[in-house]
């Protein structure tokens, strides 16, 4: 099923990520036992790391830095598959798919996955949203666009035209460096609004209005600052 790109720990158990599958790491289980003189004793028996339980051969992951984890979830990207995935206790989940969100991301497949040379996401705590960058490398300097899922929502939220080559999470927040200068972090979610990497960029809202929608919600936590 391909090389093996990434290997994480979440809910105390550990998965392994390949190019095309997904499979869980039985690790030795080890027992404690009290003898007759109340002294501790811990036994267990065979290999620490000796087979893997696929999840999945079908959805896999292709990009070494392409998935992250919260506690108790791991997101990828199966950029074959052209597919966001999560998976946790309940099992694989398409996102992209069954939260009506596939048409979003098909809209980017064409100029952005396929081309990527670099996937990476990332975790924010902040907003507890999974940056997905989609890096292009064009003469030793990345381009690209970075999609913003909100799990809470469960929705592509935000669009960013920018993108970083690393997602690093530190201390509860999202660390990106500029593409153009990998001496240079960003975090985000501070500093000046509208303000990347030194520069300021043009932020864009758009309001969509139907004539008869299906789901209504009255926006009561939104601030702008002018």
């Amino acid at each position: 099923y391909g090389r093996i790109t990434g290997l994480c720990v979440i809910s105390g158990r550990m998965y392994a990520l390949q190019e095309s599958a997904l499979a869980s790491i039985p690790t030795t289980e080890r027992e404690v036992l009290l003898t007759q003189d109340l002294k501790a004793v811990t036994i267990g028996g065979g290999q620490a790391l000796d087979k893997a339980n696929y999840i999945s051969t079908e959805y896999g992951c292709q990009h070494k830095l392409g998935f992250t984890t919260t506690q108790s979830r791991i997101f990828f990207v199966d950029a074959k598959n052209q597919t966001f995935l999560q998976f946790s206790q309940a099992g694989l989940d398409r996102v992209s798919d069954n939260y009506r969100q596939h048409d979003a991301l098909l809209e980017i497949n064409d100029t952005i996955i396929e081309d990527a040379t670099t996937i990476v996401l990332g975790h924010s705590l902040i907003n507890n949203e999974i940056f997905i960058s989609f890096c292009v490398e064009d003469k030793n300097y990345l381009t690209g666009n970075t999609l913003i899922y909100n799990i809470d929502v469960r929705q592509f939220v935000n669009w960013h035209t920018h993108a970083s080559p690393i997602l690093l999470n530190q201390g509860g927040l999202l660390v990106s460096n500029n593409p153009s200068n990998a001496r240079e972090l960003h975090t985000e979610y501070t500093g000046k609004r509208g303000w990347f990497y030194g520069k300021q960029k043009k932020s864009i809202i758009e309001f969509v209005v139907a004539d008869r929608a299906d789901f209504e919600k009255v926006f009561d936590n939104i601030s702008l600052n002018l």
